[in-house]
């Protein structure tokens, strides 16, 4: 299920990103010879207009071929003026980044219909959570001394006393003592959804019997579509930040030889992911592929071959020199390029199978 619902969530994320590059192609007078999800062979396929479109059997990719976005007979000369190679430099610097900005409106999309849907989002990924948002009752195990002790999902966790030892109300030390390993007599103080406070004495028959309750100290964030679309962009922003920071760093390292490959996930790392986050519901599916767009986002736009990124550089290279670059060696680069990339996939995938062995 995890392989399918990745399957699905990459073919999304390759869709939207290609559709940027189609349409803004498509509005700027550039003729789309063909607009593909997956790579060959070819499973499907119809032709509307100047435009193949198809549907292939590996679904891991997809692509959308332009005339003269690789100068090929006919598409560099000056009477092609439906070539990308003869619209103005800013044009093919559109067309490029299109794909990119797409991926992030998604993300925002995504991120938009939680806020409004009422979801629950971490700190260090929602930048206006300033405060705790303090602990709350994420599951109650049936039968359990909670659920015995009349606790219920969404209760906040305002205090805990283990013992004659009172803990003080942040939310690590609630945590911690809710979850150590042995459990004496303890005392909780909690404020039910209807704000009224109460408190329940849990009383284990053995030192290592659990209570039999999950908590979050993540904030739960509904709102109205105004404020949603306003939290949205804030998040959007703040993540883009935070994966473009760590991309940067991951690729510095890598090139002196001290990345941390934990700290990373390649294909089978994302299927683990996916996995997770489909244990933890439908929320959790919408926000990791609001993630993975936007990682797709940035990781588009580094200035290396073969990426979005590398080819603005080229466009603004020429932009300044007022002349077109030799495609035939912008092309063996954009080669040497791709097979990094493929290299980078192959030791991150060799990486994530050896950390499901470490762990």
């Amino acid at each position: 299920m995890s392989i399918i619902i990745f399957i699905l969530v990459l073919g999304l994320l390759i869709f939207i990103h290609e559709l940027g590059h189609f349409l803004v192609a498509k509005k700027a007078g550039i003729r789309v010879d063909e607009f593909a999800i997956g790579f060959p062979p070819r499973l499907f396929s119809y032709k509307k207009g100047e435009t193949q479109y198809s549907l292939n059997l590996i679904p891991f990719g997809g692509y959308v071929k332009i005339f003269g976005e690789n100068p090929e007979d006919g598409s560099t000369e000056k009477s092609a003026t439906n070539s990308m190679i003869n619209k103005p430099k800013s044009t093919q610097a559109l067309v490029l980044v299109a794909g990119v900005m797409f991926n992030v409106l998604l993300a925002f999309v995504i991120f938009f219909i939680l806020f409004i849907k009422g979801a629950e989002f971490d700190s260090s990924i929602v930048p206006f959570l300033t405060e705790d948002s303090g602990v709350r009752v994420e599951y109650v195990v049936p039968n359990s001394l909670a659920e015995q002790a009349g606790i219920e999902v969404g209760d906040t966790v305002a205090t805990v006393i283990v013992g004659n030892q009172k803990v003080v109300s942040d939310d690590e030390g609630i945590l911690e003592a809710l979850y150590a390993t042995d459990k004496q007599t303890t005392t909780i103080g909690l404020t039910n959804t209807s704000e009224e406070s109460y408190q329940v004495i849990l009383k284990p028959s053995s030192p290592d019997m659990k209570f039999g309750l999950s908590l979050t100290d993540r904030a739960f964030i509904k709102v109205n579509p105004i404020k949603g679309a306003y939290y949205a962009f804030l998040t959007t922003g703040n993540v883009f930040k935070m994966t473009a920071v760590g991309l940067v760093q991951f690729f510095g390292q890598l090139f002196t030889g001290q990345a941390n490959f934990k700290e990373v996930a390649g294909p089978v790392g994302i299927v683990g992911l996916v996995g997770q986050a489909v244990e933890s519901g439908f929320n959790a599916v919408l926000f990791l592929t609001a993630i993975i767009s936007i990682n797709l986002a940035v990781l588009n736009l580094l200035p290396f071959p073969a990426l979005d990124g590398g080819r603005l550089v080229v466009i603004g290279i020429e932009a300044i020199i007022r002349r077109d670059l030799d495609y035939k060696k912008i092309a063996i680069i954009n080669v040497v390029g791709f097979c990094f990339l493929i290299a980078l996939m192959i030791l991150l995938t060799f990486h994530d199978i050896k950390n499901l062995f470490i762990n």
